[in-house]
């Protein structure tokens, strides 16, 4: 009986560690904080850089 109830504290526990987590990222989601400003900075880098990167390497490739 003792072991069932360990098991059910550990999923229970797992459960809380989720919930934890995804509270973490609940700023990125309400665009408050330092998080959203980092996620928003890193989604701009992203998208200029697939921008940028394939295009330099067909120009330098045309002038060759």
């Amino acid at each position: 009986m003792t072991e069932l109830e360990m098991e059910k504290r550990r999923k229970l526990a797992g459960g809380y560690a989720v919930m934890a987590a995804a509270y973490t990222f609940e700023p990125a989601i309400t665009k408050n904080g330092w998080l959203a400003k980092s996620v928003k900075l890193s989604k701009l880098l992203l998208v200029t850089i697939v921008g940028v990167i394939p295009n330099y390497y067909v120009a330098m490739q045309l002038l060759n």
